[in-house]
């Protein structure tokens, strides 16, 4: 019925084996069943932890409190010669690993941190371990030697293509609200429907979101924003006000008429563009008015790499919109860099597709920047014939004046590459050096 890596069917019978229960679960079981590939396994056992140590002692733990380790399996993956979203691959096998976790059969306490429950109680009843699980469909559990395993009906929910909760939703919302935005997360990455009762919980509960750490509202998100439904995604979290907290409340409860109409715009086609995180997430804080888009981006604290592409994206990518020559794409990449250009290129591509723009600049700004690669004209510093060195050995500048004359010098040849020559070079330094009226026309000025 589902296969089994070799790694994960080796160990299901070495469990049992030593006379253990064990039993694939949760997402693994019901990508399987929908025919996606799981991205990794989990198996559910009566095994005790220190059972698991003595039989995978090369395990690591992750923890002895709720009996999890975690088996690394090395797998060599063949790669194709360029992914086209970055550079060409250095090598044809990338080593990746399966990672396999095993957890022993427990029930779970009351949650009083709305995040993890006070206590477990290890268990030796596989239906108790299935039943303290979020979803219907997450509480499956399969072995090739035994029947599947499903108390809760799951597979009857996946053949309807609902997200249904195991039990009451609301208390199961009460106990660890993140679980709102996993039903989202699941409805976005299967085309699945919110069964009434979630969707009521959720619009019930809410609010309990604001009990929990951004960064986990966060990593939920960006899920929900690269999964193959993101439209569905992000209509449920308008429709249910789980979007006051992907947002902020401040920014969400004030939307303006054209913001609304930028995000029901990128609501409607976001679908249409590759599942790049960065960049889908650029377009969606692009719907908000700039002092908005900050405070949305600065809400969910993201890293200060992800910050910076992301605040590059609400300010930096329009103004590509007024690159139409080669001299104006050179200063565009000695201000940005060629990896933040690349990045909002990118990203202008995709605002294209989700705004039905015209592509002529897009065409323009490629033929431009293949034009500047073909003839190896001059963009940065490092690329002029001459130096600081050249400069301090000829006594022409010295200190802070070297950076800036050779400024001056770059932005000669921006505009005739032909110039870069060591001789013609040294010949306009020499004249912008003495010359503090060529020096002022480029506002540059020196420091004796």
């Amino acid at each position: 019925m589902i296969k089994l890596p070799k790694e994960v069917n080796g160990t299901l019978k070495l469990l049992e084996e030593k006379g253990f229960e064990a039993y694939v679960v949760g997402g693994c079981v019901r990508d399987s069943l929908i025919g996606l590939k799981p991205l990794d396994w989990d198996i559910a056992t009566s095994a005790r932890i220190d059972e698991l140590k003595r039989i995978f002692p090369e395990a690591q733990v992750l923890s002895e409190e709720y009996g999890v380790i975690r088996m690394v399996f090395p797998q060599a993956q063949e790669l194709p010669a360029h992914s086209g979203e970055g550079p060409a691959a250095d090598c044809a096998l990338l080593e990746e690993a399966l990672i396999v976790d095993i957890a022993t059969f427990r029930i779970e306490g009351p949650y009083s941190d709305y995040k993890k429950p006070d206590h477990v109680t290890f268990t030796g009843s596989l239906e108790e371990d299935l039943t303290r699980r979020d979803f219907t469909i997450n509480a499956i559990a399969y072995n090739p030697q035994r029947t599947l395993a499903d108390p809760n009906q799951g597979r009857q929910d996946m053949k309807e293509k609902q997200i249904k909760a195991i039990g009451d939703p609301i208390l199961r919302f009460e106990e660890n609200p993140i679980r709102m935005l996993r039903a989202v997360r699941f409805a976005a990455e299967l085309d699945f429907d919110l069964h009434q009762s979630v969707y009521d919980a959720i619009v019930a509960k809410a609010f309990l979101l604001d009990e929990i750490p951004v960064e986990s509202i966060r990593s939920q998100f960006e899920k929900i924003i690269v999964s193959q439904h993101t439209r569905k995604g992000l209509k449920l979290l308008i429709e249910t006000g789980l979007m006051d907290y992907i947002a902020g409340q401040e920014v969400s409860s004030t939307v303006s008429k054209r913001e609304l109409e930028d995000l029901d715009t990128y609501i409607c086609n976001i679908d249409k563009t590759k599942q790049v995180r960065l960049r889908r997430l650029a377009l969606f804080y692009k719907c908000f008015d700039l002092k908005r888009s900050v405070a949305a981006i600065e809400y969910l604290k993201y890293s200060g790499k992800d910050e910076h592409a992301l605040l590059d994206g609400v300010h930096l990518v329009d103004k590509l919109y007024f690159i139409t020559n080669k001299y104006e794409m050179k200063k565009f990449l000695v201000d940005y860099g060629m990896e933040r250009y690349e990045f909002l290129d990118n990203l202008s591509k995709a605002q294209r597709i989700v705004y039905d723009l015209p592509v002529n600049r897009i065409h323009s700004r490629k033929f431009i920047l293949d034009n500047i690669r073909e003839f190896q004209e001059p963009i940065f510093v490092e690329d002029l014939a001459i130096n600081g060195d050249d400069l301090l050995k000829e006594g022409i500048a010295s200190g802070a004046a070297i950076g800036k004359l050779l400024n001056m010098l770059l932005d000669v040849v921006h505009m005739k590459p032909n110039l870069n020559t060591k001789e013609d070079l040294m010949t306009y330094a020499r004249t912008f050096s003495k010359n503090k009226l060529a020096a002022s026309m480029r506002k540059i000025r020196f420091i004796r």
